[in-house]
């Protein structure tokens, strides 16, 4: 039985995600967003074959009367939730399966504020899996190709100070682990500041390990940036989790890079909110939030969850340790 997780759904390629599967989950996914008005973004990482399972998701969205925006190439997870937004869409598709072991895919669904689906939605779409037969003639509606990249790093690059950026001294090297983030980096600082890309190529079996940036699968990565003196920027699969290696060679976990963007929105940046974490997430967040006099709200594991509140109160900062 197809049931979603706490991003998607997710399963075993050529076992439960076949085809069939992702057009029965497309057709719920139409079922449920009938009503909504605008169109659907799809887009898809760089795992075997996601961009057929992308495609035949997307037929299935236009037989159901839907415009379909499809992305040209694989794109991170985020861009999908950029365009959603940006294009006024119902929803959005991700072929997926993020940090999973190779021969996993998945179908993550984003709202219509561009975040991760809340249970609602995934739970209404899981009932209507296979209660209506599939509709699979793209010709009822229309499916329209485009480039997620330029607008969705154009949006990016003006939440982040460039001329800052530019004037640093300091070796960087960007490791998106052969998946949907290669390359983004390199553009959207093109220009301004030179860094170095390695396995920013596609390769379906992430060169042997899980595209997860902690610890265990960066050894050789760490080791990279202590022999260069560089600090080291990990994506993984879809690019919607990062990870951090200093120039000795550490790396630097998810809830220490949590506190320091704390900080800085706090002391540098002066923005009050409130603030959002999962149980995971170290203690260390608990005492910012009380040092610098921040309400704090605990989540279960979960981005969803993140989301819903974020959406619901003027949250400053929401996150959680996932891996990167």
């Amino acid at each position: 039985m197809i049931k979603f997780g706490t991003d998607g759904w997710r399963a075993e390629i050529a076992g439960e995600f076949t085809i069939d599967n992702v057009k029965k989950v497309a057709q719920a996914f139409s079922d449920h967003f009938a009503n909504f008005e605008g169109p659907i973004i799809v887009g898809y990482d760089n795992r075997f074959r996601s961009e057929d399972f992308a495609l035949s998701a997307a037929n299935v969205v236009a037989a159901n009367g839907f415009t379909v925006y499809l992305t040209r190439s694989a794109c991170p997870t985020p861009a999908v939730s950029f365009h959603v937004k940006s294009k006024k869409a119902a929803a959005g598709i991700m072929i997926s399966a993020s940090h999973n072991p190779p021969i996993w895919n998945g179908f993550k669904v984003k709202g219509p504020y561009g975040g991760s689906a809340d249970e609602t939605i995934t739970k209404s779409i899981e009932e209507k899996i296979g209660k209506s037969t599939v509709k699979d003639n793209p010709a009822l509606g229309k499916i329209i190709t485009f480039d997620p990249t330029e607008d969705y790093i154009e949006k990016t690059t003006h939440l982040v100070d460039l001329k800052k950026i530019s004037s640093l001294k300091q070796n960087i090297i960007v490791n998106p682990m052969y998946g949907s983030g290669s390359n983004y980096f390199s553009k959207a600082l093109d220009g301004k500041l030179e860094i170095k890309e390695i396995n920013n190529y596609r390769d379906c079996y992430f060169g042997g390990v899980n595209p997860e940036p902690i610890p265990q699968n960066l050894k050789e990565f760490m080791s990279i940036c202590k022999k260069e003196k560089s600090v080291g920027i990990v994506l993984d699969g879809d690019a919607d989790r990062i990870g951090l290696v200093g120039s000795d060679g550490n790396y630097i976990n998810t809830h220490q890079i949590f506190a320091l963007i704390l900080y800085h929105l706090v002391k540098n940046k002066k923005w009050e909110g409130e603030v959002i974490k999962t149980f995971n997430i170290s203690q260390l967040i608990d005492m910012m939030a009380d040092k610098y006099n921040l309400k704090l709200f605990e989540t279960p594991i979960g981005f969803k969850y993140i989301c819903n509140l974020m959406r619901e109160k003027d949250i400053l900062m929401g996150g959680e340790e996932s891996g990167g």
